[in-house]
């Protein structure tokens, strides 16, 4: 009689769980490239929506933001540099450059973060 109550709280218990399915948050499949070559407190921005390739972006908007924070060597006009394409986001600094890079789904265009642009 205890087996059967356990298969039975298991059944229960197994029927009740949620699937976990994979979402897609963004597949990098719209191009974008933006770079810094002034290192000041002024960061570069873009915003791209998923109107060419609909789904790809998780609330359809993205926004990349880079910003050249000190430069070593200003003279060589080093820089801070975001690049997608080809499903790959790459971010780089020039030797002797430190910056900064951020990227944001928020279903808003800009920076302005947008508290429930996902619905959160």
């Amino acid at each position: 009689m205890n087996k059967k109550l356990k298969l039975l709280g298991v059944a229960a218990a197994m029927s009740l769980s949620v699937n976990a399915q994979a979402a897609i948050i963004d597949l990098f499949s719209i191009p974008q490239n933006i770079n810094d070559n002034t290192a000041d407190l002024t960061a570069v921005t873009a915003t791209v929506t998923d109107a060419a390739d609909p789904g790809s972006i998780i609330g359809g908007v993205r926004d990349i933001s880079v910003n050249l924070i000190n430069d070593t060597n200003p003279s060589t006009a080093n820089m801070v540099e975001m690049d997608i394409f080809g499903g790959i986001l790459s971010f780089s600094n020039d030797n002797g450059a430190g910056g900064e890079g951020i990227v944001q789904w928020d279903a808003t265009p800009g920076l302005a973060l947008n508290m429930t642009g996902l619905g959160g």
